[in-house]
């Protein structure tokens, strides 16, 4: 399938060794949310997704993973921050996408 120019996404699949790095990326809230499941398995999806996000954005606007925020809008759907793109995050079990596009 052929995508249009704009659209970008990254698929991530929870890796112990690399959850350390997307970890340390979360912000506060996001570790907070985390760490109020009793489900390892709904936390690894949540890392997995907030990390391709993070990884993505920062990648297409040119900026650190720590430094790309994510706001969760009323109706839980994310936004790239102030940024002009349209974000989305989907998980199911231990992998996660991101898509991003103007």
């Amino acid at each position: 399938m052929q995508l249009p120019p704009d659209i970008r996404f990254r698929l991530l699949s929870f890796d112990e060794a690399a959850a350390c790095h997307w970890e340390e990326i979360l912000t506060s809230d996001e570790r907070e949310r985390l760490s109020g499941w009793k489900h390892e398995k709904r936390g690894r999806g949540f890392i997995a997704g907030r990390g391709a996000a993070r990884l993505l954005v920062g990648d297409r606007l040119g900026l650190e993973p720590a430094a790309v925020t994510i706001d969760v809008q009323d109706t839980g759907a994310v936004h790239a921050g102030t940024h002009d793109l349209y974000l989305s995050i989907s998980h199911s079990g231990d992998r996660a996408v991101a898509v991003v596009g103007d």
